[in-house]
């Protein structure tokens, strides 16, 4: 049964060398990949995750759902699907972006508190056009949408049972 997640956020992510990640707070960098992989997990530090992007540099759209159990697979049609899990100390988890520093509004993830959170992620490439950028993502005058095709990311977390 599909139900309406508590935190749901959806932006435009600035993406270099193919990569972002998902890190909670005082957790070390990812480590570079040295496989092939959607999420690529750093066996070193459970809070935080390498996300590989076919974009190499420039935006891609990013939606974060946070949910309190785990849901079901989303509907939509995607390319690639991939789960790992994150641990957190506090309730803070963030997207950082290559380099460093979190795109608006895409930190805070850990909605349920500390504790391990089970990571879906999904990938694909879709058409976009002008008119499909809501009046939230507007706001961000660095994204010019013209039609064409973008990379889209869609990430789901929720409190794993331990």
């Amino acid at each position: 049964m599909d139900y309406t997640p508590p935190l749901t956020i959806t932006g435009w992510v600035h993406i270099s060398y193919g990569q972002y990640y998902l890190m909670a707070h005082g957790a070390g960098e990812p480590e570079p990949p040295t496989e092939d992989g959607l999420i690529l997990s750093n066996e070193a530090d459970e809070g935080s995750l390498y996300i590989a992007s076919e974009t190499q540099h420039g935006k891609i759209r990013l939606i974060v759902r946070v949910y309190d159990r785990e849901p079901s697979l989303d509907s939509g049609e995607w390319d690639h699907i991939e789960s790992s899990e994150i641990r957190a100390e506090s309730a803070d988890i963030d997207v950082i972006k290559w380099g460093g520093g979190s795109p608006p509004g895409f930190t805070g993830l850990a909605d349920s508190g500390p504790g391990l959170y089970e990571v879906r992620v999904y990938r694909r490439r879709r058409l976009f056009r002008p008119e499909d950028v809501s009046p939230e993502e507007e706001s961000d005058r660095d994204v010019d949408i013209e039609d064409g095709m973008r990379e889209e990311h869609l990430i789901e977390m929720w409190l794993a049972d331990e």
